[in-house]
């Protein structure tokens, strides 16, 4: 049976990276919602794919450094299907 644990510090910097993120996006939100220019339009659509692209590798990093899994191998025969 695998057995997962967690390091604290690589959690609570994942936590701290969520964070600043959402307040970066709240804040690109609210600096780029007036306006309808084209150029305006194109920012705010590069603004939220670098966002979604940046955090979302980010976060998924830290969440594979966080947790460490741990296989114990046995002798027994694996289970027929």
């Amino acid at each position: 049976m695998p057995t997962i644990s967690y390091d604290p510090l690589l959690v609570g910097a994942s936590i701290a990276i969520a964070v600043t993120a959402s307040f970066a996006a709240l804040w690109l939100a609210f600096k780029l919602r007036s306006g309808q220019s084209w150029l305006m339009i194109l920012t705010r659509g590069g603004a939220a794919i670098v966002m979604d692209c940046h955090h979302r590798h980010a976060l998924h990093r830290h969440g594979c450094l966080d947790a460490r899994a741990r296989l114990i191998m046995s002798n027994a025969a694996p289970p027929q299907a």
